[in-house]
């Protein structure tokens, strides 16, 4: 038995009525007018079709929520996949070759000079001190450009992809 609260089409009068008797017709207690049960306004239907309601409107922003989510990640950029190699023309990749190759080059000889002034520095005698700190300024600084090589190196490598 489920119970549905009307309401009369006159007067607004609240009446309760089962469910499968919704089709006959009824005489208002307040107002004394007959009408028929199906024209009648529901205020309240049985519990189980609220459940349904709710159930149906939640099933509702579900889905809304996931084609939203849906339109957001197909405007995001797409990442490219791990160890992708990036698209380089043949002559950039030429071009940067031989500049990686002109920077190894200036790297070696850079070396060579440290480790010269490095056997230079422990050959010295210890009792020239303003000579030495001469050539620790000089090491320092061929260290410094040693390293900006270094990186710039590693950024050539890192645009152009493994050489």
């Amino acid at each position: 038995m489920n119970i549905l609260k009307i309401e009369c089409p006159h007067c607004r009068q609240h009446f309760e009525i089962d469910e499968a008797e919704r089709g006959e017709n009824y005489q208002c207690s307040t107002c004394g007018d007959w009408f028929n049960g199906r024209e009648a306004v529901v205020l309240s239907a049985p519990a189980w079709r609220r459940k349904v309601g709710s159930v149906l409107f939640v099933l509702a922003l579900i889905l809304l929520a996931a084609n939203v989510s849906l339109l957001v990640m197909q405007r995001l950029p797409k990442p490219e996949p791990a160890g992708a190699v990036p698209a380089v023309d043949p002559a950039e990749f030429a071009e940067l070759s031989s500049q990686v190759g002109k920077l190894e080059a200036k790297l070696a000889a850079l070396s060579k000079t440290v480790e010269a002034a490095e056997k230079r520095e422990s050959a010295k005698p210890a009792a020239q001190p303003a000579a030495a700190n001469d050539n620790a300024d000089v090491i320092r600084s061929i260290f410094i450009r040693l390293g900006r090589l270094e990186s710039e190196i590693a950024g050539l490598k890192d645009s152009g992809g493994e050489l």
